[in-house]
């Protein structure tokens, strides 16, 4: 299945990552627990090369200030540019859709659901 690298981009507490992290920490089957173990370890792996390079990016087009890198206005544009372009990216990933008893009792927000409509089933 493949996901666009914009999985990793999190504002906050929201976010495909934030979701996902829910959903591993309960108590469930030992099937989707295995299943969701392998897609973590997997994201986990893609997410340090997008961090590297979204790092790399601000670098390029930021400036050194208060112990931080801050893109400058006069590169905001050209930054955001390239900065969707990795976002944009998609990356192959090794499973297939995990499924889920709905009657497990598990709390997601609606947020969440939508985050992970791509690698949940949830029957």
């Amino acid at each position: 299945m493949k996901l666009q690298n914009a999985i990793f981009h999190t504002v906050g507490e929201k976010g495909f990552i934030p979701s996902l992290t829910k959903i591993v920490s309960k108590d469930l089957p030992l099937k989707t627990s295995y299943a969701l173990t392998k897609l973590v370890k997997e994201v986990e792996t893609k997410s340090v090369v997008f961090q590297e390079a979204k790092n790399s990016i601000i670098k390029k087009y930021g400036e050194e200030k208060d112990g931080g890198i801050n893109v400058t206005k006069e590169n905001m544009e050209v930054f955001l540019k390239e900065f969707d372009e990795l976002l944009n990216i998609e990356e192959e990933y090794d499973f297939e859709k995990i499924e889920i008893s709905k009657d497990l009792e598990i709390e997601l927000a609606v947020g969440d659901l939508i985050n992970l409509e791509k690698v949940l089933e949830i029957k």
